[in-house]
């Protein structure tokens, strides 16, 4: 199997066919997976009422501990238990949720997992205080104050796509985390358009997708509750599909041309 990654770059579609190739072998691990997701959607949607600061500070202490346990979940174990179920799926190896290998690989790069997530945490506080410190010298004039807006949103998306596969070289290339940001970047870099192009599709078509199922439900649950719990689960079959996207997207670019002679 690893041969199929080495010898092209992979259209979108043969990556959509290949992660739905790894669905359809792993779909009872993904399900296991994805009530992570689930429980972390659901809780936040049902205790977050309509989504205002108020409610999310009026959510009891305990249930927000769970909640955040849960998101950080979704980081730490779901996301590096997928690229490693991806791995295994390219290279024709027996993948097991609760194996040694994983757990193993769960454990390494956990610190490095977090640490990441703290950087980035870091870079986005800081953005977002500059873009709140540079607004009200703009508030006079409603075309400066579009154009940083812009400017902003461009840094961010450039940003994000430069290290977008910073978590897999930490996974499951064991390298640090300044150097993984490094990895990632060049990895995009060569394969910008590509990258762009494959995630921009992805994205808008699961946004669309994700309106319309949440409006037919909508149409026929009533129940506040119902609904929510409705929607979680989509949310969280989409994230899914997403992480394994991006892993074999990840697997394709990093062992193309890789194959010997």
């Amino acid at each position: 199997m690893i041969e199929l990654f080495q010898k092209q770059i992979f259209t979108l579609k043969q990556l959509l066919t290949v992660t739905f190739a790894i669905i359809k072998s792993s779909s009872h691990e993904l399900l296991y997976l994805a009530s992570i997701p689930f429980l972390a959607y659901s809780f936040l949607s049902i205790y977050s009422g309509d989504g205002s600061i108020e409610a999310i500070i009026a959510i009891p202490e305990g249930m927000r501990f769970a909640i955040i346990f849960l998101y950080f979940a979704i980081l730490l174990v779901m996301a590096p238990t997928i690229m490693h179920l991806v791995r295994c799926f390219a290279e024709g190896r027996t993948f097991s949720i609760l194996g040694l290998e994983t757990l193993q690989l769960l454990k390494t790069s956990f610190l490095r997992l977090t640490s990441g997530l703290f950087y980035i945490g870091a870079a986005m506080m800081i953005f977002g205080f500059l873009f709140s410190t540079l607004v009200p010298y703009f508030s006079g004039s409603s075309l400066m104050s579009m154009v940083l807006l812009v400017i902003f949103i461009t840094i961010i998306i450039k940003l994000y796509l430069d290290i977008i596969f910073w978590s897999q070289f930490t996974v499951l290339k064991n390298q640090g985390v300044i150097q993984s940001f490094r990895s990632s970047r060049n990895l995009v870099k060569m394969h910008y358009g590509r990258v762009l192009l494959n995630l921009l599709i992805l994205t808008l078509v699961s946004f669309a997708a994700l309106n319309l199922i949440q409006f037919l439900i909508d149409l026929v649950v009533s129940n506040a509750t119902v609904l929510s719990v409705s929607v979680a689960f989509f949310q969280s079959i989409f994230l899914i599909f997403i992480q394994l996207f991006t892993g074999v997207m990840f697997m394709n670019l990093t062992n193309y041309g890789t194959q010997k002679e």
